[in-house]
């Protein structure tokens, strides 16, 4: 016998096969929601993991800068010529000119690679959260299909009745619930 013709034969087994269908579809929303989390974690460890290498280069570039230094002094004084002066002194100072924005080009991205990673990593949080709620309102749509389906097979209703108490409308005090309400006269709350 095929799924439709036993809901058609048993209306309960819509509700069954809505609950199995919902309760699918909230592991399967719970799966991609670790998925996503995973990334997340992924993509702030990447962030970090280019940061640290950026890290590093503008440190390489300190060194070289500093070695270039000390070898052009050395140089330009083995040869007897002043080398805090005149053109030894100017190529000095470009030379840390132009260390000095590697560097900072370096800090600069071990910073856009860290913030990147964090981005990255909200995006991938926010998609896990999507997936869990977009798993739920499937998973309640499910069930209010089955719900319905039940009902259309001769099903009796699940839901709660809602009384107004024992034969008193809600004009003469009888609250939604059977809960009296204090109505004036003219038909207002007291």
């Amino acid at each position: 016998m095929s799924a439709a013709a036993m809901a058609t034969a048993n209306p309960y087994a819509m509700l069954a096969f809505a609950g199995v269908s919902a309760y699918a579809q909230v592991k399967q929303g719970q799966a991609q929601a670790a998925q996503f989390k995973a990334q997340a974690q992924q993509a702030k460890l990447e962030g970090r993991a280019k940061a640290i290498a950026y890290k590093q280069q503008g440190a390489d570039i300190l060194t070289r800068l500093n070695e270039h230094l000390a070898s052009s002094t050395a140089r330009v004084a083995a040869s007897g010529i002043d080398a805090l002066s005149g053109s030894a002194l100017s190529l000095s100072n470009y030379a840390i000119s132009q260390g000095s924005l590697e560097y900072s080009t370096a800090r600069d991205n071990q910073t856009i690679a860290e913030d990147m990673g964090v981005y990255h990593s909200k995006i991938a949080k926010s998609a896990a959260k999507n997936a869990t709620t977009s798993s739920l309102l499937s998973a309640g749509a499910t069930l209010g299909m089955g719900y319905m389906g039940y009902r259309q097979a001769g099903g009796k209703s699940l839901l709660p009745s809602f009384s107004r108490g024992a034969g008193v409308s809600a004009s003469q005090g009888g609250g939604v619930i059977g809960v009296p309400l204090n109505l004036n006269s003219t038909g207002g709350l007291a």
